[in-house]
């Protein structure tokens, strides 16, 4: 499983796309773990190709977030 970010680098006043890769058809709860920003699902579970999107938005803070996807049935 892994977490990637679409748009690399992020500047403090972008958006990105988190896309994470497990299994199929799981609910995903996304956080904040570390670092300023927010993080929002774009949807609740993965799809038949393992894929769950979020947005996150640093809310125009500088530095780095650390960015958790918590997978489950």
């Amino acid at each position: 499983m892994s977490l990637r970010v679409l748009s690399n680098p992020l500047r403090a006043d972008a958006t990105a796309i988190v896309v994470f890769d497990g299994p199929p058809n799981v609910a995903v709860l996304w956080s904040v773990a570390s670092g300023p920003g927010v993080v929002t699902p774009l949807g609740g579970r993965t799809d038949a190709q393992g894929r769950a999107w979020a947005k996150y938005d640093p809310a125009g803070l500088s530095g780095a977030a650390v960015i958790e996807a918590e997978h489950g049935t």
